[in-house]
């Protein structure tokens, strides 16, 4: 029997869902040289507070030439898709961001962000940058937003088992 993870289609969790409680937070690092080509990273949002409607979480794609959060982040650009309502099975057009990323507004929680990167597009960006993970900013007025990352990839070299990120 073929099942779908670690043969074709790998998922690594980087950031269990949390509620950011109105301060910043960023994902573990995923290393692109475990990646055949690109990597989805799917950002699922909960319910969000805020008392501005017109604010919510940033997400922002930051890439690293080493996995720790204490090395120089560079933001990048990225192609994205934000689903609808939970359990709508529609997901909105594909758009392209800026370095500064995407704000998912409180009208917009409890969807989906999947986020779209090509490992060539990281490397074009930062020489040697082989390290991506996500970045998250609550607005000012957000109380409470609850936020999950995962990364979704084909691994470089399949197996019967889910290789370590580490």
């Amino acid at each position: 029997m073929k099942y779908i993870h670690g043969e074709v289609v790998k998922c690594l969790p980087l950031l269990a869902p949390v509620d950011l409680g109105g301060s910043t937070n960023a994902s573990s690092y995923i290393d692109l040289d475990q990646a055949a080509s690109a990597v989805t990273f799917e950002v699922s949002l909960g319910a969000m507070t805020a008392t501005d409607t017109t604010e919510g979480v940033t997400i922002i794609l930051e890439a690293s030439t080493a996995g720790a959060g204490t090395d120089t982040q560079t933001a990048l650009a990225f192609h994205y898709q934000v689903s609808s309502a939970v359990n709508t099975d529609a997901m909105g057009a594909e758009s392209t961001s800026g370095s500064t990323g995407i704000l998912v507004d409180t009208t917009e929680d409890n969807a989906v962000a999947l986020l779209y990167v090509e490992t060539p597009a990281v490397a074009n960006a930062v020489t040697d940058g082989r390290y991506v993970r996500v970045g998250l900013d609550p607005g000012s007025s957000v109380s409470a937003s609850i936020v999950g990352v995962n990364a979704w990839y084909i691994p470089r070299y399949a197996a019967s088992t889910s290789p370590s990120s580490t």
